[in-house]
């Protein structure tokens, strides 16, 4: 755990810092969603019904991090896989071991659930975030995504 970190469960009082976490990410994909995507999202990790979870780094009593995540269901496996869909560190916050932290803490969450297995994917030129994510998994997975739908019009540019 990186020192003086404090992995938790997202809250209703982290609103304006997970904002500020989600539009850093968003503008690192350069994605820009429709007007209410954003709120959906909110709702939906601040309700225990949902499957999308969030887990948030603090230090020094500042949400500096973020884990979204979601399980899913697996043809080949019996229990549900976990998706690790967005993973964000403040820059001023980086290269502390926050990002390891967050993904360890959302890897002890799927463990305690009996989740088969956690995944996750970035862009090929994200190197900071490749060197991390190697030095956990040992490297990339041999697998390369293909998706439908991207020539079709869509307000959501770039998102992983």
């Amino acid at each position: 755990m990186a020192d003086g970190c404090l992995i938790r469960s997202v809250g209703p009082d982290d609103r304006p810092a997970w904002q500020e976490l989600w539009e850093a990410y968003l503008e690192h994909y350069r994605a820009t969603l429709p007007p209410g995507r954003t709120e959906f999202l909110w709702a939906r990790v601040n309700n225990e019904a949902d499957p999308v979870e969030c887990l948030v780094a603090e230090v020094d009593g500042a949400v500096v991090g973020l884990a979204q995540f979601v399980p899913h269901i697996d043809t080949w496996e019996e229990t549900p896989m976990c998706y690790l869909q967005d993973l964000i560190v403040a820059a001023p916050f980086r290269g502390r071991g926050i990002g390891r932290t967050l993904i360890n803490a959302v890897d002890e969450y799927r463990r305690r659930r009996g989740w088969c297995y956690l995944y996750w994917q970035t862009e090929e030129h994200n190197r900071p975030a490749r060197l991390l994510y190697d030095s956990l998994t040992g490297g990339a997975s041999p697998f390369i995504v293909y998706r439908l739908g991207l020539d079709e019009p869509r307000s959501d540019t770039g998102t992983p």
